[in-house]
Formats: structure tokens, sequence, C-alpha cells
């Protein structure tokens, strides 16, 4: 086999290898950028806490960032790149028409937030937005856990951890964090002032270094009781002990632990790129890998049949 056919051949292995090469650097490095969770950036996520809208797009100024957000469901935190915006709110799959309410909001840089979509259909409030403190040191062995009380048929509430307690009227969140041991605990909620004070007991654990925030929504039509949803704010799955929690039961749901009520809850709601662009940050990456090899492998092609 000559020179020249032998070139021929081994041409595009290398062209292969190189472009293999670039991806792969490329690619760690988008890696080692988006596993930094501090970017400068404020991030947000939508609560819908609303029984007036079963489900609902949440725009950041024009841009749609949370669509179908169904009745209580927490959404993933999500970057902002803007800091002075506008938050609208409108029926899910609906773009064209005056937002159902909507709010300005001034984000600020490397914080977490949370929107809650409050008020019936008659009267929906404005959107309720306040500050997450989730990068605070936490002891070893301990856990973070906060209250946010968003029901609006539930009178003053007292809900309790064991013996922790705290009182909260609506709309309020707690004013600090508690801090716990790791473990399992029950969760206590009593109505203060309501004609049958009810104690709703819920096991739930919190795992150690993790921040955590409970949820106080309005039962649906049936339910004598709020919901509770528990949910773990730094990005794992909310630990549960063994049994029915999480699974539906027959309305009105007397007595079952579930913090979630009867039904399906159905899909997660899906997120567009949060900047607007049309081509995400992995995919700028891939293609300036694939064009570099490309242009390496003619370079080399070129030079090869200019040796021969």
């Amino acid at each position: 086999m000559n020179r020249t056919i032998k070139d021929a051949i081994r041409a595009p292995f290398l062209i292969v290898i190189l472009t293999s090469l670039i991806l792969l650097i490329l690619s760690a490095m988008v890696v080692q950028a988006q596993g930094d969770d501090d970017d400068g950036r404020p991030r947000l996520r939508v609560v819908n806490a609303s029984l007036g809208i079963p489900k609902a797009d949440v725009y950041v100024n024009d841009t749609l960032f949370f669509s179908s957000v169904f009745y209580s469901y927490i959404s993933n935190y999500v970057p902002v790149d803007q800091t002075n915006v506008r938050l609208r709110v409108r029926p899910a799959g609906v773009k064209d028409v005056d937002p159902l309410t909507e709010r300005e909001w001034n984000f600020e840089g490397g914080k977490d937030y949370t929107m809650v979509i409050v008020g019936t259909e008659e009267n929906l409030e404005t959107p309720w937005v306040f500050v997450d403190d989730n990068k605070a040191e936490i002891r070893p062995g301990r856990a973070r856990v906060r209250m946010v009380h968003a029901s609006r048929k539930a009178p003053a509430v007292e809900i309790c951890l064991n013996n922790q307690c705290q009182t909260l009227t609506y709309p309020r969140v707690s004013d600090e964090y508690l801090t716990v041991e790791a473990g399992t605990y029950k969760l206590n909620i009593r109505l203060i002032g309501a004609k049958e004070a009810y104690f709703d007991v819920l096991p739930i654990s919190f795992e150690a270094g993790q921040v955590y925030s409970l949820f106080i929504l309005d039962p649906h039509q049936g339910e004598t009781r709020p919901r509770i949803i528990p949910h773990n704010d730094t990005g794992r799955l909310l630990p549960q002990p063994p049994g029915d929690i999480g699974k539906p039961c027959p309305a009105p749901c007397e007595g079952h632990p579930s913090p979630y009520g009867p039904g399906d809850p159905g899909p997660a709601p899906l997120y567009p790129p949060v900047t607007g662009r049309f081509l995400t940050p992995t995919m700028v990456v891939m293609i300036a890998g694939v064009v570099m090899g490309v242009i390496g492998g003619v370079w080399i092609i070129r030079r090869q049949l200019i040796k021969t």
C-alpha cells in the first residue's frame, strides 16, 4: 500500500480523534460551569397556591419561564438574567391575553426567591415574593426548616415539629429557619380560632445538611384540612418514612397521612431556556466543537495532500 493511500485512510481517523478530544474537553468545561451553583445570578421558583388557577403560565417580562404550573406544585429554581422584571401570571397555554395578576420585582444577584400565586378565581391577589436562605452554614448532623402559610381559608395556625412550634397568619413565612437534628418528626398543625381545632399529624424525615420548606395550602372542595406540602429546597428528593405518604386516597382523605391529597397532580411544568436564547449553552459548545473539529480535519487533509 503506497503512502498516498495510507494517508487517505489515516486522515478520517485523525479527524474523528481530534473532534472527539475537542468535544470531550469542551464538555468537561460545560459540566464544570453548570456545576457551579453560585454563578452570581438570582434564582426564582414558583408555587401555585391558588385553587382559582388550576394551571398557570408564569412569564418573566415577555419570556415564558414556567409552563402549566398546577395547583400545589413547587417548581425547581431557575436562574434569572434580569434584575428589575415584571412577573406575569396567565392561564396555561394562553399568551395573547392580559395577565391575571402581575407585579414588578427587583432581584438581587446571588439570592434565591420564591414566587407564590395566591388568591381565589374571583379575587386573585398580587403574587407573593420572598427571599429564601439556602446558603447559610448548617452544623453537622442538622437540617434547617421553615414554614410558609399560603392558605387563605385557614385561620392562624400553629405548626409544630415535635415540640418546636411556630404560629403563622396568612400570608406569612417564618421569620427564621428552625435548626433540627436530622431524623423523623411528627408534623402537627393546629388551627387557631376555628370552631373545631384540628390536629393534623404527619411523619416527615429531614436529611442532614439540607434546607426544607413546609407549605400550608388551601384544601380542595370536600377536604377539611389544609394541604401540607413538604419540600427540599436544596435540590434532592425529600426523604420520607415507609408508608402511604404521597399516595392518593379517596376524598375527603380524613386521617390519611398524604400531604398531597387525592388525585394525580399531573405532569411537571416545562422550562424553556431561561436566557431567551434559541440555543442552550451545551448546544453552543457542541456546535463549536464540531466546527473546530471539521476545520482541524480539513487542515490535516490539506497538509497530507501537500506532502504527497
